[in-house]
């Protein structure tokens, strides 16, 4: 009997570091979101997790075996990193340059760039441990922006592999990405998979932007042709596991771990629980912080927050620079306000066990989760998932992938001092009312969408049918036709006609040629195929061209229908004309600031409606090389 398929799950770090207690070696639970989501998924009988156990280089002969033993009993498959290797690749490579253009924050990228050649080095390492561990049937799921070269190097050597790859980090727009010396050989390994995931729909928006800026692919809804390969992405929100807290016993009455901050009664606590990252917006937190203690005297004496940051990545520079900003920030607010009985912001340098933070959770009137970017950000779903007693308020960034979700949250834009500070005084003076009623929504959402339904979800999608070496949207039609033919199943096709049907990169209407009229004819004349072509093109003109062709006609952006059979034009909205005028200045408004816009509008004698576009030319005279240009051209329909 053959065994059965596993997971295999790689990232660089593992859901545990290494550390020595005299002579012996533990391993100790780590912090982070990515090793909370997929302890999930490895927990699973028989997955294995391919990960670096952190820097082993001091441990003598015994304890390296002992460790051995006790990766093998956890399902880990240990992959080494050596000094030098971790200095140009994580602090390097990782954590330098791609950590900050994700984020969108390319001014901390350093002038000088680490080598690139390590990062390529420890992705084969990757590689090669997946490839050696791989058995038939396996599905292997690589994570994050540490191994965006590893999907296409195991798919070299396994062609029929089923290969995810999720990324955890937001993924910038298209014209931030390609800041990176290295863009296009990073993108090449992420389309090595088979399906690629994304946390918010606009990072996959992002994502397929910048393949068809670097490789000219172009995708057909929600996939790529690599290679022959169908390549899907799409967006898996990731979820906590709710029973991290609330379902713990070891974290309820006299096993709760100690009290982290106790608050004088009659004060509102507010809390943050950040990495000490650039990234998480604390500096500007404090600083609205100060703006609302400056603004509003009467919350002196009442108000305290409390600010617990887990340190991260001390050795880069950039880090080592933000840690002293926001000790400094801390030390100046309390200097400036602190009173003999009250100090403004409490600040934590550490981490805290589940049990603890779920008491500090619990004890915040208000949770401030004000990233300046963030993939998702799971901090502000478990506060939610604390709050079994159905109070408290997120102040919520939204620059987070967690404010797709969580609408309940009072949003606010991070980098606004004075919004910050507008929203948490908002949610001070919040009624008890509407705080439960965002709280129940918030909740729901929370338990609906778990670390559990986001990997069922992503391995549902891909363990599914593997998709045909070509879309349907770059397959010959004749290739389509014998498909068809062959399963003998009802076919609709739709083209649009300025961009499937003829080349309408000059801007002007284009004529059907004899050839293309005498192909749509043979196809539309079959009675199991159904033909429908969509234009902007005036229905009286397209109803010339196609008088003969027994297909169905949707004109002027579809305000005009004609069925396949009829020869009688229908309107399919009724509609008032009068507002025209006033968008028609609005677009030659904006002509007048843009250089190189304009309006093209023709005026249907039929109709008595205007249809227009605005359109910025590039090499190609009137603007619709994306290639070219890296821009689509601005269409409004003016029907």
């Amino acid at each position: 009997m053959s065994p059965s398929p596993r997971l295999v799950i790689a990232s660089n770090r593992l859901p545990f570091t290494v550390e020595r207690a005299g002579g012996n070696v533990g391993l100790v639970p780590a912090c982070g979101g990515l090793a909370a989501a997929l302890t999930a998924a490895h927990a699973r009988p028989g997955n294995l997790w391919v990960g670096w156990p952190g820097d082993c280089s001091e441990l003598d002969m015994h304890q390296r075996a002992e460790l051995a033993d006790a990766l093998r009993a956890r399902r880990v498959v240990p992959v080494d990193l050596t000094p030098p290797e971790l200095v140009d690749y994580y602090d390097g490579v990782c954590n330098s340059v791609l950590w900050p253009v994700l984020h969108y924050l390319i001014d901390r990228v350093p002038v000088t760039l680490p080598d690139f050649e390590a990062y390529r080095t420890v992705n084969q390492r990757f590689a090669e441990r997946l490839l050696a561990t791989y058995r038939e049937g396996d599905t292997i799921w690589i994570h994050d922006y540490h191994l965006l070269l590893t999907p296409a190097m195991v798919r070299a050597q396994l062609p029929q592999a089923r290969i995810g790859f999720f990324l955890h980090t937001p993924f910038p727009a298209a014209d931030v990405f390609r800041v990176l010396p290295w863009r296009r050989e990073l993108v090449d390994g992420v389309v090595g998979a088979s399906l690629i995931g994304f946390q918010t729909t606009a990072d996959a928006a992002n994502f397929a932007a910048t393949v068809r800026m670097l490789t000219g692919r172009v995708a057909h809804g929600s996939s790529f042709v690599v290679d022959g390969r169908t390549v899907r992405f799409g967006t898996y929100p990731i979820g906590i596991d709710p029973f991290r807290f609330d379902g713990d016993p070891q974290s309820d009455g006299a096993q709760e771990g100690p009290a982290v901050v106790s608050i004088q009664q009659g004060r509102r606590l507010l809390v943050g629980v950040d990495r000490l990252d650039y990234t998480k917006g604390i500096v500007r937190r404090l600083a609205a912080f100060e703006y609302l203690l400056d603004q509003n005297p009467d919350l002196h004496r009442t108000v305290e927050l409390f600010q617990l940051a887990v340190p991260s990545r001390d050795l880069v520079p950039a880090y080592a620079d933000y840690r002293q900003e926001v000790q400094a920030c801390v030390e100046r607010i309390n200097r400036r306000f602190g009173t003999s009985d009250w100090t403004p912001v409490q600040y934590v340098l550490g981490s805290l066990a589940p049990a603890q933070l779920r008491e500090l959770y619990r004890k915040a009137d208000v949770m401030l989760v004000t990233s300046l970017r963030d993939g998702m950000n799971l901090v502000a779903k478990e506060f939610v998932s604390c709050r079994t007693d159905e109070d408290g308020v997120l102040v919520l960034s939204e620059f987070t992938g967690a404010s797709e979700d969580l609408r309940g949250a009072v949003i606010t834009n991070p980098y606004s001092v004075e919004q910050v500070a507008g929203a948490i005084r908002t949610a001070l003076t919040m009624a008890g009312d509407d705080r439960r009623r965002r709280m129940l929504a918030l909740r729901a959402q929370v338990g609906t969408r778990t670390v559990h339904h986001w990997v069922d979800t992503f391995m549902a999608d891909l363990s599914g049918p593997v998709l045909p070496a070509e879309s349907l949207a770059e397959r010959p039609l004749t290739t389509l036709l014998r498909t068809h033919r062959a399963d003998a199943q009802p076919l609709s096709l739709v083209f649009v006609y300025e961009e499937a049907l003829v080349d309408a990169r000059n801007g002007a209407p284009v004529a059907p040629d004899p050839e293309l009229l005498a192909l749509l004819g043979e196809v539309a004349s079959r009675a199991d195929i159904d033909v429908h072509i969509i234009s902007a093109i005036d229905h009286a003109a397209l109803g010339r061209w196609f008088e003969f062709v027994p297909v169905t006609l949707w004109a002027e952006h579809g305000l005009w229908h004609r069925g396949r059979d009829e020869r009688r034009w229908r309107r399919t909205q009724r509609l008032d004309a009068d507002w025209t005028a006033d968008l028609r200045e609005f677009l030659q408004q904006f002509t007048a600031r843009s250089s190189g816009s304009f309006v093209d509008s023709a005026t249907p004698a039929s109709s008595g409606i205007s249809a227009g576009w605005i359109a910025w030319p590039g090499t190609h005279g009137r603007g619709h090389c994306m290639r070219c240009c890296r821009r689509p051209p601005m269409r409004w329909g003016l029907v």
